[in-house]
């Protein structure tokens, strides 16, 4: 809130950060329940036992996305079509619930990862010169 009041951040940037935040929300939630972690600690800010705070550390991340993308005019080369990105990001998300019983792609899905964004590269600007990440 304090970041819009500032005008720091817009209430457009605020969208994909609360995604982030109740995404990591409803993750957290789920590995608790099947015993993957726990928070033994009491707490008033608890969500079936998963304290808020630990998706403040997923709504970060989106924090720090929207910010990069604005900041360094963060620009994405040769991204993959969106089916093929859209679809490996199902299968990730699959392999973290499926992982819970005992089925566990995550190496395969690096391969699938490196063979599908091989060519991607990033730019950005720092100051008033571009760069390219691999």
């Amino acid at each position: 809130m304090i970041l819009l009041v500032s005008k720091y951040e817009r209430a457009y940037d605020l969208i994909p950060i609360m995604v982030f935040h109740v995404l990591g929300m409803i993750l957290e939630i789920f590995k608790v329940k099947h015993g993957s972690w726990s928070y033994p600690d009491a707490g008033l800010f608890k969500i079936m036992d998963v304290p808020l705070y630990s998706a403040f550390m997923y709504s970060a991340i989106g924090s720090y996305i929207v910010r990069a993308i604005k900041e360094f005019d963060l620009e994405a080369i040769n991204w993959p079509h969106w089916l093929m990105s859209i679809g490996i990001s199902v299968l990730i998300y699959l392999n973290f619930f499926s992982g819970t019983f005992g089925f566990d792609f995550r190496n395969i899905f690096y391969l699938f990862i490196l063979m599908i964004f091989w060519k991607t590269k990033f730019t950005f600007v720092l100051r008033t010169k571009r760069y390219q990440m691999p």
